[in-house]
């Protein structure tokens, strides 16, 4: 056993003597990685897709697969186990437009099998590897613990109120429904109080603005599901009661509207723009009655 140990770590120091400039990437000599050519910015974080050019080589110098030679780029998404680990570790700590050799020993390669026909049995390969450019991958909501969702969330919802402010109400209902997916179901089951605080911080605000931008663009039904959605949450919140007050009266809900506005005022009692929404909902309702009054008596002089 002890041989074999001092064997590996010998094999090892070989390929660090013969690579000295090389970085050894795990610190383990299992990985290592001669940079050719600088790259820019940041490193590909994980859950991203990264696109490289590659030629792997065995350690005689045999080619046994090329990106180059076929033409066409090479893609796949980091921390996915897609590649191999030498690939994984190593493609993780390139920049954009850097080329590089990652020499990966066995254990980072193919192992004892090897991948018959062309790479085999405990083989180290060479790859010369060029990132060409990533793209981050967003996780999805059922991959994310409570912390991500509410910090995607939050992020979801600047975007949309910046939308918002430049008057792209239809780009900011996106964004605003993309804040609301990923914090809809935390609720108090299955997370701490704080959780639930810090969700109902973003939800709120989220489905206010969304009643608001619907209210602008005249969909009044689901203006008025937002802000029930809001009372779901805070009963008494004077916003949502306005905004589903608004919506109510343009689809003739004169009673509903009404009784949202009267308890709105009570609890804001000094609330001009209610109190203004409260009369035109009951003149609103008058007139209405009168319509119906005046065909009912027209219907009864035509019998």
């Amino acid at each position: 056993y002890q041989r074999r140990v001092r064997g590996l770590l010998s094999h090892s120091n070989n390929h660090m003597e013969e690579h000295p400039n090389a970085i050894d990437v795990c610190g383990d000599g299992g990985l290592l990685k001669e940079i050719l050519r600088a790259g820019d910015g940041d490193c590909p974080p994980v859950t991203s897709k990264v696109t490289v050019h590659y030629v792997g080589t065995l350690e005689d110098g045999t080619k046994f697969d090329s990106s180059r030679d076929r033409g066409e780029p090479f893609e796949f998404e980091l921390g996915t186990g897609s590649v191999i680990k030498g690939w994984e570790k190593g493609v993780a700590t390139m920049k954009k437009g850097e080329l590089c050799n990652l020499i990966c020993k066995p254990n980072y390669a193919y192992g004892a099998a090897g991948s018959p026909p062309k790479i085999p049995p405990n083989s180290t390969l060479k790859f010369e590897v060029e990132l060409l450019d990533y793209e981050f991958l967003e996780k999805q909501e059922y991959e994310m613990d409570t912390p991500e969702k509410l910090e995607t969330g939050l992020k979801y919802k600047e975007e949309a109120n910046t939308k918002f402010k430049e008057g792209k109400l239809s780009e900011a209902i996106q964004l605003y429904e993309k804040s609301f997916g990923y914090i809809r179901y935390i609720d108090d089951q299955d997370n701490t109080k704080e959780e639930v605080e810090a969700c109902n911080k973003i939800k709120v605000p989220v489905l206010l603005n969304l009643a608001l931008c619907f209210l602008k663009q005249k969909n009044w039904k689901s203006a008025k599901e937002k802000a029930f959605e809001v009372l779901k949450v805070e009963p008494s919140n004077v916003k949502a009661l306005y905004r589903r007050a608004q919506a109510l009266l343009e689809l003739d809900e004169f009673e509903a509207a009404e009784k949202d506005l009267t308890q709105a005022l009570q609890h804001d009692p000094s609330n001009s723009e209610v109190k203004n929404e409260l009369n035109k909902a009951k003149r609103k309702r008058k007139e209405h009655e009168q319509k119906e009054k005046a065909m009912y008596s027209n219907m009864m002089k035509v019998i």
